[in-house]
């Protein structure tokens, strides 16, 4: 029994001496002689182009450059000759070998990078900060739904290929890039060829042939390379802040366009008041300002249809935050049949939407009205700003009795300053614009065209995108046929254009 216990012992001693006199002669049989990198790279038309040589002498290699190539708006500078740029120790050399030895990093995994489930769990609330900024007005809804993506595991190894690998974005044009690659020479003429990616810290790097995405690989080589306009040492600094990054991703990837229909839900009850007259189709936050409504307060859009409009009428509900509730929702349950009688009195409109089921009139209301001073603003602009605009075009006679020729096409731009300074050039008083009604029209094209209803019950055709608006296509309107066309047309009772 004795002699089992010893021999065990004893062959458990051999085989620790052993290991450890293998491993140490690995590690000294596995520095190389020398190193060959080459360190390329380019933005636009600037290019970066470097050969250095690492050479082993005594206990450090002896760094030197022996080719770059530096092009840019000064032009470009060569240099083809070996000089000494620095040294690096003998440990750096064997640490770079290590890693890139290892082949425990066959796969992009979180855990590479110190970060595991437990972790994330634990630290849901720190990692929300992260994406704290990426949004106003965060309802209690909104936070849970936030976090709950953020304690998920597999949405980090999703958004790790995204932030390193760029999976899923598709380059429309290739304005930079960066070619890594060095020899390891060794003794007996064997060597051994590392080379990086494009990607962020190189991933994945290819070993002969092996993949490798070890995180401590680009930051072995990132001492190693010295200063150099070339960007390649920049990508391989490992990065500080990648947990925001991953974050971010996270919330692009699967809360952003959750969140103005989740927001809305922090206001069901005041929103469910609309029901006593509305089918509710959609509520969402709408944070765009431009076509409807220019606020800085948070505003929801709301999707209501009446079952008493004809049946390609809806009503879009621009409603703004009020505190901790919603601005009062009696004025649109009062104003709408009133509203909605005049719209459908457009017969023209009306004989049009009805022959297609996919043509739709979007009635607009604004927390308590049917047209804001905004839309008044760039329908109408006001005194001040038509002045303006005659007194450009007196300026402009000062070409009729000189002989200079201007720079610019005169036409062109009077129509400029009358769209920028008297909108559609009716001149009506603002305060009788005040009770016209906003709407737009979309036919089955997805053409969209932006209507107002005047008090008189004249429709005016403001702008529109697209080819067509109602009936009749960009021609007709004489304008270009693309983005965004102010057609500022009258119509008569029967679907033409007033004639004034």
């Amino acid at each position: 029994m004795k002699e089992r216990i010893l021999f065990k012992s004893m062959t458990k001693s051999f085989i620790f001496v052993v290991g450890l006199l293998f491993f140490a002669s690995k590690a000294i049989a596995t520095l190389p002689d020398s190193l060959e990198l080459t360190d390329k790279s380019f933005a636009y038309l600037n290019s970066y182009s470097y050969k250095y040589l690492f050479i082993k002498h005594g206990h450090s290699y002896i760094i030197y450059l022996v080719y770059s190539s530096v092009k840019d708006k000064k032009g470009e500078k060569i240099l083809n000759s070996r000089k000494r740029v620095g040294s690096v120790p003998e440990k750096n050399i064997n640490q770079l070998q290590e890693e890139i030895s290892s082949e425990n990093f066959r796969q992009l995994e979180l855990v590479n990078f110190g970060y595991d489930k437990d972790w994330i769990i634990r630290s849901t609330e720190l990692i929300f900060q992260y994406v704290k900024k990426e949004y106003h007005n965060w309802t209690g809804k909104q936070e849970k739904f936030v976090k709950e993506k953020l304690s998920d595991i597999a949405n980090y190894e999703s958004a790790l290929k995204r932030v390193i690998l760029n999976d899923g974005y598709i380059p429309i044009s290739k304005h930079s890039g960066a070619t890594f690659e060095t020899i390891l020479y060794y003794p007996n003429n064997k060597k051994q060829l590392v080379l990086a990616s494009e990607n962020v810290l190189g991933f994945p790097w290819t070993i002969d042939g092996r993949e490798s995405f070890n995180p401590k690989l680009p930051v072995a080589f990132y001492s190693l390379i010295p200063q150099n306009k070339s960007f390649n040492r920049d990508r391989f600094k490992l990065k500080s802040n990648l947990m925001a990054d991953l974050a971010k991703q996270i919330f692009e990837d699967k809360c952003r366009s959750e969140m103005s229909e989740l927001a809305s839900l922090a206001f069901e009850r005041e929103i469910d008041e609309l029901k006593k007259s509305f089918q509710i189709i959609e509520a969402k936050e709408y944070a765009y300002f431009g076509r409807y409504i220019e606020s800085d307060s948070q505003t929801f859009r709301i999707t209501l249809k009446s079952p008493v409009s004809f049946s390609g009428i809806y009503v879009q509900y621009f409603i703004s935050r009020q505190g901790s509730t919603l601005y009062s929702r009696d004025s649109l349950l009062k104003a709408f049949p009133a509203i909605r009688d005049r719209i459908q009195g457009i017969k023209f409109l009306m004989d049009f939407i009805l022959a297609d089921t996919a043509r739709r009139i979007d009635i607009c209301y604004f927390d308590n009205k049917a047209i804001t001073d905004y839309h008044i603003d760039g329908f109408n602009k006001n005194p001040v700003e038509w002045k303006k605009h005659e007194q450009w075009i007196k300026s402009l006679e000062w070409y009729k009795t000189s002989n200079i020729k201007p720079g610019f096409d005169i036409e062109e731009s009077i129509q400029t300053s009358q769209q920028n300074n008297c909108g559609c050039n009716f001149r009506y008083d603002n305060k009788y614009l005040e009770q016209s009604i906003f709407f737009e029209l979309i036919d089955e094209y997805k053409n969209t065209s932006i209507w107002l209803l005047l008090p008189d019950g004249t429709p005016v055709l403001w702008y529109f995108q697209g080819q067509n608006a109602y009936k009749y296509s960009y021609r007709d309107y004489k304008t270009k046929g693309r983005g965004v066309q102010y057609a500022c047309r009258k119509f008569t009772a029967n679907g033409g254009f007033k004639i004034e």
